[in-house]
C-alpha cells in the first residue's frame, strides 16, 4: 500500500469512519449486509492519490518565485480539487435497487436452458 500524505491519510480515516457508518445504516434499513466493491475501494484510493498531488502542488506554489508559476500552479490545484470531488462523488452508500421480476424470470429461463439438470 502506498504511503499517503498526512492530509490524504486524514481524509481516508474520516471517509472510512463516515462511509462505513453510512453503509451500515443503509444496510440495516434494507436488511442485507453491505460492503465496498473493489471499484469503490479503488476510487477512494485514487482520491487519496489526487489529494497527495494537491499537497505537492501546494508546496510547489509556496516555493514558486516566478509570476508565471504563481499563475499556473493554482490552476492545477483547482483542477486537482475538481478531480478529487468528481472521484468521491462516484462512491455510493445507497442500497442497490431490488431486482425486478422481469430480471428474475429472465435469469431463471437462462439457467433452465443452460443447466437443465440443476433443478
Amino acid at each position: 500500500m502506498k504511503k499517503h500524505s498526512i492530509e490524504a491519510q486524514r481524509l481516508l480515516d474520516e471517509l472510512d469512519a463516515e462511509l462505513d457508518a453510512e453503509l451500515a445504516a443503509n444496510g440495516a434499513a434494507a436488511g442485507p449486509s453491505l460492503g465496498w466493491s473493489a471499484s469503490e475501494r479503488q476510487i477512494i484510493s485514487m482520491a487519496a492519490d489526487a489529494i497527495d498531488r494537491g499537497v505537492e502542488l501546494a508546496a510547489a506554489y509556496a516555493e514558486a518565485v516566478d509570476v508565471k508559476d504563481k499563475i499556473k500552479v493554482p490552476r492545477e490545484i483547482r483542477l486537482q480539487e475538481t478531480a478529487t470531488t468528481r472521484l468521491l462523488s462516484k462512491v455510493s452508500t445507497a442500497v442497490p435497487a431490488p431486482e425486478s421480476l422481469r430480471s428474475i424470470k429472465a435469469r431463471n429461463a437462462v439457467n433452465k436452458r443452460w443447466h437443465p439438470d440443476a433443478g
